[in-house]
């Protein structure tokens, strides 16, 4: 658990569940409607997609939690792998060299499409709802 992946992940997630907590937390209320979870919805959404542009913001406060900490920030250094390259083969093989690029592509970006998309078709959902109780209310 000292290691800058785990405070980075940890860093992501609590900006991921705050908003998602507030929302939770609204849409336990009786008084809420369907109508306003859908509205809370939508800005839970908004907030991941702006999270996806800020990863430089996200890992600057992980930097600081680290050193913070004293959890040491120098990854060491793997041996770089390279696929086999064949004969008209086109060379889009890009390398990650720093730990930075790294758990960007492999865990934050695929972790905010997966919140993306289930927020979105939690919301779907709810309007479809909405709309058969609107229907069956008239």
């Amino acid at each position: 658990m000292e290691s800058f992946e785990f405070v980075i992940l940890m860093t992501i997630w609590e900006k991921v569940l705050k908003p998602l907590s507030v929302v939770s937390k609204i849409l336990q209320s009786p008084q809420t409607s369907l109508h306003q979870a859908v509205e809370y919805l939508q800005v839970c959404i908004e907030a991941i997609k702006k999270m996806r542009n800020s990863y430089e913001e996200l890992v600057s406060s992980a930097t600081e939690l680290c050193s913070k900490w004293g959890i040491s920030i120098i990854q060491e250094n793997k041996r770089k792998k390279f696929a086999k390259r064949q004969y008209d083969s086109i060379d889009n093989d890009k390398r990650l060299y720093t730990i930075e690029e790294n758990f960007r592509v492999s865990v934050f970006c695929p972790l905010l499409i997966l919140l993306y998309f289930n927020y979105k078709r939690v919301s779907k959902d709810l309007k479809q709802f909405q709309e058969i109780l609107t229907f069956y209310n008239h």
